[in-house]
């Protein structure tokens, strides 16, 4: 099962929702929203049907000796203390909405109710026959709730023939050993897999061989876990961590890698082929980051979502391409860094241990128009309001903001958007080279609508709109402010193109 939302829809509903009601900068810091947690590192958020907000990680409240897998907390962000500790509930890894329920993994997945609370009909993989935990990895959840694990683990299936390690294996929905699947195998330990539109899955870990088959540290499998020899990655030191299909086969992949092409080049995020290969059209970051140690030694992407006709990046970083982006970025479809964030994100988490600035997930709360990031940092700045007291959750508001749908729509990549003069006074002039299926100021093929630039200011509010041209557009700047604006080329409800624009 595809679990990936479309968050142009989603975004779209909160643009709609937004107008109804007060006003927020998009993104803006929810003051109002703040963890009790001293330690260590959230690594995924759910928000409950009753408002409450469920946590997954590695985590500490102040009196605590061991660690929480999982923390329950109440809309403002304090703990609910009506919440059990292990092994009624559990956590650390990802959390995976099914069917009102909840998978989430600590290095073995389990199954919880709609309230947090371990789900005991699924049992501990353990506790079944012919299975026996070992190196953690990812997992997939199919619609009737099988669950597909990975990592390296050790079979026992001695009259079916699965005996040894194994990297890739399939679990009832009930959390037995699926026995009537044939489990895979390779050379060393799959850490992560993601399933591709097509019903294949893209993988990593330290891996040169499976199945028999030669093949990279980031590779591709078919639906039922063969290799697909024919994607060639050449990657064979570092670590994938995340992967963000595309319908038409390409594929986003992100974390800490390099390739045997290029054997210094170090790559934090890139999109591949359908055959393996790099897509050129997409302008590698330059990712860069001054944190000293941790688990996420970066610079490193961690996860990936889309984002209108581009994605949203999330690690451990500080700056891209030289700007400042504190493990939170957006791109275009092309590589450009946008404007959104800009010297925004999260500051150190430091307990004299261990040293991080990292955004592990985000997650979309958009029937109240609110967006949750959660890592392992301490303080957020929004680029307004720097919040000392945010810790490994922050909730940012969603404002008026409005994006379009998943997919990248090929005819709408901009060849060319300049602003200039930059600063402006009284006018500028955005210069638009659209292709030719778009050199016209009406509908699309598909239907969506009109052309248009739009100005929002630093507090997410239109400021000027008008309609957009192929070629030269002047914008009337003098009933402006003074101050920071964002020039965007908007078509429906999906911004096409960006650019800051300072007016003085």
């Amino acid at each position: 099962m595809n679990r990936n939302v479309s968050l142009g829809l989603l975004f779209s509903m909160a643009a709609s929702a937004a107008m109804l009601g007060r006003a927020q900068a998009p993104f803006s810091v929810d003051t109002s929203f703040q963890t009790e947690l001293i330690s260590q590192a959230v690594n995924s958020v759910v928000v409950l049907s009753d408002g409450k907000v469920l946590f997954s990680g590695q985590m500490m409240y102040p009196g605590d000796l061991t660690w929480r897998g999982a923390s329950r907390v109440w809309p403002d962000g304090t703990r609910d203390l009506g919440f059990p500790g292990f092994p009624a509930s559990t956590g650390g890894g990802g959390i995976a909405p099914w069917n009102g329920q909840y998978y989430v993994t600590n290095g073995l997945v389990r199954r919880l109710m709609a309230d947090g609370v371990v789900d005991s009909s699924f049992i501990m993989m353990n506790n079944g026959p012919y299975f026996t935990s070992g190196q953690s990895g990812g997992y997939h959840v199919y619609p009737d709730g099988r669950i597909l694990m990975s990592g390296g683990h050790t079979l026992s299936d001695t009259l079916r023939g699965f005996i040894g390690n194994y990297g890739l294996i399939w679990f009832s929905n009930t959390g037995y050993l699926d026995t009537t699947m044939i489990h895979r195998r390779g050379n060393g330990a799959l850490l992560r897999f993601k399933e591709l539109p097509n019903g294949q899955f893209i993988g990593a870990g330290n891996i040169t061989e499976w199945e028999g088959e030669q093949v990279d540290w980031l590779f591709r499998m078919n639906s039922d876990g063969s290799p697909d020899t024919t994607f060639r990655t050449g990657v064979s030191v570092g670590s994938a961590k995340c992967f963000l299909p595309m319908n038409d086969g390409r594929v986003y992949v992100g974390g800490n890698y390099r390739r045997s092409q290029a054997p210094n080049d170090t790559i934090e995020l890139a999109r591949f082929n359908v055959n393996g290969s790099i897509d050129s059209t997409f302008a590698i970051p330059v990712f860069t980051d001054d944190t000293l140690n941790g688990p996420f030694i970066g610079p490193s992407v961690i996860n990936l979502y889309p984002w209108g006709e581009g994605i949203l990046a999330v690690g451990q970083f500080r700056y891209v391409n030289g700007e400042p982006r504190s493990g939170i970025c957006v791109f275009d479809s092309m590589g450009t860094v946008l404007p959104w964030f800009d010297d925004c994100g999260v500051g150190l988490f430091d307990d004299g241990f261990l040293v991080n600035a990292a955004i592990v997930s985000v997650t979309f709360d958009t029937a109240n128009q609110h967006m949750y990031v959660c890592g392992s940092y301490w303080d957020y700045n929004d680029g307004t309001t720097n919040d000392p007291g945010q810790r490994f959750v922050s909730r940012l508001h969603l404002g008026n903001f409005g994006m379009g749908v998943q997919e990248e729509n090929t005819t709408a990549r901009r060849e060319q958007f300049l602003v200039f003069p930059n600063p402006a006074n009284r006018s500028a002039t955005v210069q638009v080279q659209l292709p030719a299926s778009m050199q016209r100021n009406g509908p699309d093929a598909s239907g969506r609508g009109r052309l248009r630039l739009v100005l929002v200011n630093a507090q997410g509010q239109v400021a000027h709109e008008q309609a957009a041209q192929d070629g030269a557009n002047t914008l009337d700047l003098s009933a402006l402010s003074d101050g920071l604006y964002y020039v965007h080329l908007a078509q429906g409800t999906t911004w096409l193109s960006g650019a800051k624009l300072v007016v003085e």
